[in-house]
């Protein structure tokens, strides 16, 4: 096994298995912080392309979102091709702060182990997460920080677990912890209008006002307004803000 000690070894400075950029890492290239695995039945898929959200919660009650697509068929697809990898900037450099940064939202990326499932071939899918703060210091979280919705709707019962090898134990020993974390109370979940998407969204652009893109119930709406000289609509341009 290649030991990742070093940018060149790891294949570049982004890399997550790293331990000259994040001591998480072991020098067997596994990720010890940070890392965790969900698992859904397919069968709570209906056959077709679907949205798979998934909300992390920071110990300050700060929610992030990521999302990620996937397929689900009777038959096999031929090249059909792996799922997507994971994309997340780490901490340049290690330090020991007094206070966690947990006002801003998770950073999360979320990677299926494939692109494409099939009934009765393929049990459950299974998503891969990694989680940091702002900073880009690895986060360790309790499953119940965890949440995952299927095109919109909320799953109960999906599986959320810690991802890491048996050497992480020790290895995690030797890190510094944090003391605890810097919190904004006015930064928290499920509420709608105070700038903080959660998995409930579909938007929040920081106020309860209908017309500007983002409606009241945090929906994205498209807002049509006539101009005097010709009496023609026009449709008010409006972003559509994601994560990563």
């Amino acid at each position: 096994t290649k030991s990742c000690t070093t940018s060149d070894d790891c294949g570049g400075a982004a890399c997550l298995y790293n331990t000259e950029r994040n001591p998480a890492c072991t020098n067997t290239c596994s990720l010890c912080e940070g890392a965790y695995q969900a698992e859904l039945d397919i069968s709570r898929f209906d056959e077709g392309e679907h949205t798979v959200k998934i909300q992390v919660t920071n110990m300050c009650g700060v929610p992030g979102v990521n999302e990620t697509d996937l397929s689900v068929s009777f038959t096999l697809v031929m090249n059909s091709g792996p799922g997507p990898v994971h994309v997340i900037n780490s901490a340049e450099a290690y330090v020991s702060p007094t206070l966690r940064n947990g006002v801003a939202p998770p950073r999360i990326s979320v990677a299926p182990d494939k692109a494409h499932y099939v009934y009765g071939v393929d049990r459950t899918a299974t998503f891969s997460i990694v989680v940091t703060n702002e900073e880009g210091e690895y986060l360790s979280l309790p499953p119940d920080m965890f949440a995952l919705a299927v095109d919109g709707t909320i799953i109960p019962g999906a599986v959320f677990r810690t991802k890491s090898g048996p050497e992480c134990a020790a290895h995690l020993a030797t890190l510094p912890d944090a003391v605890g974390y810097q919190c904004d109370p006015t930064k928290v979940q499920s509420v709608c209008g105070n700038g903080v998407l959660n998995i409930e969204e579909e938007c929040d652009d920081g106020n309860a006002d209908s017309g500007d893109g983002c409606n009241a119930f945090c929906e994205l709406e498209v807002t049509t307004n006539t101009q005097t000289n010709t009496g023609a609509p026009f449709l008010l341009p409006f972003l559509l803000f994601r994560l990563w």
